[in-house]
This record gives structure tokens, sequence and C-alpha cells, in this order.
């Protein structure tokens, strides 16, 4: 599923269907306004993605890196790091390292760095993010509503949209699993 397929629910649900009727959603340019407000649904969704990473649903890499005189810098990573998970030596043992500004500092020279980081913005013909399938696209459009909504002013219809928005998210996120009570023996 590309963004704008999930910019076009959020739409929707906004009832906002006009705005589907234009680029890049379709060949029809759009005026000034509606062109303005497409954009701004666009922001919604990466918000909404940068939100679902940050608190519910970290995204992790993995990135080999080497220090020189026992520094790295953070903003040579490929991502936007949100946190360090942990440092590793080459044969996997775990590293103690310090942050320092904006730089990792340890005794190692070459090291596996793990790390949650927040994706990059998407553009509208981008593959939506969905957290390995776990975060539904039907959940994304609800965070994007809510924003729109509050960008709008519409706050009433925005505490809908955020409750469902974040009653899916627990649907989705949380481990779900069986009860299960010990077999018991009748004599």
């Amino acid at each position: 599923m590309l963004v704008k397929d999930i910019l076009e629910l959020a739409a929707m649900f906004v009832d906002r269907q006009d705005l589907c009727s234009y680029s890049p959603f379709t060949t029809t340019e759009a005026p000034e306004t509606e062109a303005s407000e497409i954009e701004i649904l666009k922001k919604c969704y990466n918000l909404v993605i940068a939100e679902i990473a940050s608190d519910y649903c970290p995204l992790r890499a993995e990135e080999e890196v080497n220090f020189t005189d026992g520094e790295f810098s953070l903003a040579s990573l490929s991502n936007d790091i949100c946190k360090i998970v942990k440092l590793t030596k080459p044969n996997g043992k775990a590293v103690k390292f310090e942050l320092f500004g904006d730089s990792l500092r340890s005794e190692l020279d070459t090291g596996l760095l793990t790390y949650e980081y927040i994706p990059a913005e998407q553009t509208y013909t981008d593959t939506a993010i969905t957290f390995g399938g776990r975060v539904p696209s039907r959940v994304i459009a609800y965070g994007i509503a809510r924003e729109f909504s509050l960008v709008s002013g519409l706050f009433e219809d925005a505490s809908v949209w955020e409750s469902r928005f974040k009653d899916g998210l627990k649907l989705a996120v949380f481990k779900k699993s069986e009860i299960r009570l010990p077999a018991r023996r009748w004599i």
C-alpha cells in the first residue's frame, strides 16, 4: 500500500473526498487551497508515523560503526536515531559506551550499533510504513484524521479520532495471548 492510499482513506474519514479527485490521487492538478490541504494530510501522515515509531512500535536498525579516537558521530548514521539499544563487539559481546553531545564514545575501533529510529519523511508514492504489518493502514488513517481535525480546528472530531486511534493501536501493538488455566484432576 502506498502513502497516497492511506491519505485517501484519511480524507474519507474527515469527509474531504473532494481532495481525492486531484493530484497525487489522480492526474488532475489541484487548485492552490486543495493542494495545501493535501500537503497538510501528508504532513499529518509523517507526524503519525513518527509518533507510532517513537512511542508504540519502535523501528530498529543495526549498523557497523567505526570509532576515530574513541568517538563516533551519530549524525553519520543512515537514520534519525531515537534511542541506542546496544553496542557490541564484532564477536557479539556487549560493550559500555557514553553519549557525549551528538557523538558516541567507546574503547572500540569497530562495533555493531543497534538503535531505534524515526523514519525519514515519506512522499505520496512511497510504500507506507506499517511496522511489519503490525499496525493496519486504517489505524494510521485514524491518526491522520485526528491530526487533520486538530489543524482544522475541529476539536470534537479530533477527540473521536484520538480514541479510535489509541484503541486501534492497543489492539495492534500489545501482545494478544490466550489465558490458560492449569489442568485440574478430579478424584
